[in-house]
């Protein structure tokens, strides 16, 4: 069964968002003497030290707090709209949970969401790893600055980082006593209220607290139930304290929780999943345990006795509309806390980052949005981690020499209880998991001369995986034998031996009850590998520089949970590698009112880890390899005090170069697409300030992005697939003659000028 998710904050328009805020942080501009706008340099922290983000020679892009709120970028998942080259989905399809997500970066990435599999760009919270793609979909609470590093970043950060990073950092208490009001209401009863206050306890030690809550009605109707999916209701709080005992000694400590108690994913059906046998749906059909084919054009043309367990496009009530009846919840609820420690010596910086985290979800979904039971999954997961980074870094030979060196540990554990009725029965495939994974990394930057500097930098890693499978038949159960499994006209259970009737023709075998499907023993496996990088930066002149680099990326391999059948085995997969060659420069124009950076690259993508359904189950197989090439064009213009346009422009050319047996044997071709890779990405936003007599200021804003043709799977199934989309947003804010008050009218997909509005974004 085609089912698809509608995005949480592209589906509807949002108006009427308003705010009061008692601290505000500097305008984006400065003015030179002559009275032309100049642009404010941008300090970042991608290479692990504060440098202006145009003495970075790598594809980053930066954003402060200010910039995305006057973009109405507000999660995690909207980076999308003003990041080139970056797909963030604020759901995994079949998690079921709305905090679920799957980020790519230049076409890499991972759908998976299970503690299994590792995902294959790196988030980062004050340098923290967020192991888990639940609970990625965050909110924007005392932000400061993000930074999403495109490529592999592996030399730099603690952990495996193959496919990019997106780094941020939240804002440190403020010196004075103060804080802000954020108020939002709009469309579809959204409710927002956020509150921070700072409260400086001393000179040298400084507190800040952050709380806030969200909540808005769902916006797609489950006709048969009367309930709504998709909505939002969260609470969440952040307290963060900054000792700074000495001049040459700082503690941060922060700690954070967020609840998400919410109604469901809103899955909605889209067709029928026949294009991929074996699955479920085919193996139904062919045996009969639907009374109607697949191919059935209206339930309505079948005898009564048969409507009853008939699929067809009659479930295809509207696209925020369902006809699903299983009982679905999406919970999250999630606390951490970190102590950054740095002690400036005097040949030497000592960083020290020690994390932990506790996460526990639930998702449950009616995959099949109808009222048969089809396939329904529930999730009940918990996961802790632990991480300690050692960071060590100086200055050296004059100031010509720049040196970094860390070390990592991070240990994980965690559970999923995977409940999955399905119309053959009910099973569970949930399984038990520890992760571990040391590191070791460093990266030295030479300047060869005034204007040229080489950097190099190298990681190895080792990562110890163990599984152990809890996976059994809950119910009577059937499932889809091979002619290896029968010996003397029964199934043969493979690691017990014990037998079992066929049914359907020998097609079949039927097991009661608390059937094993594998021996609950734990499987480790390891994987270690050593990755390099190097870059060459040169400065035409001190506004215009030129650099070449080439990185690796690596990301370990795994066990696959899912399975549907008894086995022997758990199946693995093995580790995916990247090299990514790159060609970019940055350059601030025209008397310092344009920036313009841009970059051209291409990566050599092997043992891709792509999810296919094998018997109705997806697992993660290593692909093959490919091949990626792009590029990245960002800029922001002032021509004036007043006016204000930024934009973005991403490309991405991605082909499969080979494939393995079983990728061609499920259908993929090297002609088919790679999944979540958009060909095109941009985005373009203007904004204009007029003084008003009164010293109050009021500036109308628009914003457009675009987002080119995707496929969500590796067969490129039209069913599931997002064509091509335009997201208008617009705004005008009345900001006081002090600053301390902020008023926004904002509406958000708004389809005008020609441009069509995002209605729904389909995934498997």
């Amino acid at each position: 069964m085609k089912i698809h998710h509608l995005p949480r904050v592209l589906s509807k328009t949002g108006l009427l968002a308003s705010s009061m805020a008692m601290v505000l942080s500097a305008p984006s501009t400065s003015f030179a003497a002559e009275g032309f706008a100049l642009l404010e340099e941008i300090i970042i922290t991608a290479r692990k030290r504060a440098e202006s983000l145009q003495d970075t020679p790598i594809s980053v892009a930066a954003f402060s707090a200010d910039s995305l709120n006057d973009r109405q970028i507000e999660s995690a998942d909207q980076l999308t709209q003003v990041t080139p080259n970056l797909s963030f989905s604020s759901y995994a399809p079949s998690a079921g949970n709305n905090a679920s997500s799957q980020i790519f970066i230049r076409g890499i990435g991972q759908t998976e969401f299970l503690p299994t599999t590792d995902p294959g760009v790196g988030l980062y919270i004050d340098e923290v790893y967020m192991a888990r793609s639940v609970g990625a979909t965050i909110d924007f609470v005392d932000l400061e600055q993000i930074e999403i590093l495109r490529g592999p970043q592996g030399t730099l950060f603690g952990r495996n980082t193959i496919g990019g990073a997106i780094n941020i950092t939240t804002r440190k208490p403020g010196e004075e006593f103060g804080g802000s009001i954020d108020l939002k209401a709009g469309s579809d009863n959204r409710q927002e209220a956020r509150v921070t206050i700072d409260m400086p306890v001393s000179e040298n030690l400084l507190t800040t607290i952050s709380v806030g809550s969200r909540k808005r009605d769902g916006y797609v109707d489950r006709i048969l139930t009367g309930d709504e999916l998709g909505d939002d209701e969260s609470l969440g709080g952040r307290f963060a304290v900054l000792w700074t005992p000495t001049d040459n000694s700082s503690y941060y400590l922060t700690s954070d929780y967020v609840k998400e108690n919410e109604g469901g994913s809103p899955i909605v059906f889209n067709g029928l999943g026949i294009t991929q046998p074996p699955n479920l749906f085919a193996f139904l059909a062919i045996n009969g345990i639907l009374s109607a084919p697949l191919g059935t054009p209206s339930c309505a043309t079948l005898d009564a006795s048969l409507q009853a367990r008939c699929t067809s496009g009659d479930w295809d009530a509207d696209q925020e509309k369902s006809f699903g009846t299983f009982p679905v919840e999406s919970y999250f609820e999630t606390w951490g806390t970190s102590l950054t420690a740095s002690w400036d010596l005097e040949w030497m910086s000592i960083k020290s980052i020690t994390a932990y985290r506790d996460m526990e979800w639930t998702g449950s979904r009616d995959a099949d949005s109808t009222p048969l039971q089809i396939l329904h999954t529930r999730n009940d997961d918990t996961q802790e981690q632990f991480s300690q980074e050692m960071q060590f870094s100086g200055i050296a030979m004059d100031d010509k020499l720049n040196w970094l060196a860390g070390l990592y540990y991070f240990k994980e554990e965690a559970s999923d209880d995977y409940f999955v009725p399905v119309a053959v029965g009910t099973f569970n495939s949930g399984g038990l998991v520890e992760n571990d994974s040391q590191a070791v990394f460093g990266q030295l930057t030479y300047d060869l001369s005034d204007r040229l500097a080489l950097t190099l930098g190298a990681r190895w890693t080792e990562e110890n995986k163990a599984f152990k499978p809890l996976q059994f038949a809950e119910t009577a159960y059937l499932f889809p034998v091979a002619p290896s499994e029968i010996a003397g006209g029964v199934y043969v259970h493979p690691f017990d031996g014990n037998t079992y009737p066929l049914a359907f023709g020998g097609v079949a075998a039927s097991v009661p009850a608390g059937t094993l499907f594998f021996p609950e023993e734990w499987r480790e496996e390891s994987y270690s590998d050593t990755t390099f990088m190097a870059n060459l930066a040169y400065e035409i002149t001190d506004s215009i520089m030129l650099y070449g680099s080439f990185s690796e990326g690596f990301k370990s391999g795994g066990f696959n949970a899912r399975n549907v059948k008894p086995g022997v085995e758990v199946r693995t997969f093995s580790p995916e590698l990247a090299t990514t060659y790159e060609l970019g420069f940055k350059a601030d124009l025209l008397d310092g009112s344009l920036r313009l950076n841009g970059a051209v690259f291409q990566t050599d993508y092997e043992d891709l880890q792509f999810v296919i359904r094998e018997d109705f189950a997806p697992i993660v197989f290593n692909a093959g390899e490919s091949e990626i090439r792009g590029l990245e064009l960002e800029w922001t213009w002032i021509p004036t005090s007043a006016l204000q346009i930024v934009g973005g422009l991403g490309y991405v050319d991605a082909e499969y170069k080979s494939l393995d047996a079983e990728l061609q044997a499920a259908g993929v071709t090297t002609a088919n697409e790679m999944p979540h890779v958009p060909e095109l990405s941009a985005n373009l936003g203007v904004a204009y300030t007029f003084n008003l007599s009164s010293g109050t200021t009021l500036t109308p804003r628009i914003d457009w992005s675009y987002r080119d043709d995707v496929f969500f799977d590796a067969l490129n199934q039209t069913d599931i697939d997002q064509t091509g989309y335009d997201i208008v947003n617009a705004s005008v804010s009345w900001e006081n003659t002090d600053e301390t008050i902020n008023v926004v009218l904002a509406a958000t997909n708004l389809g005008f000028w020609g441009f069509s509005p995002l209605k729904r974004q389909k995934s498997l």
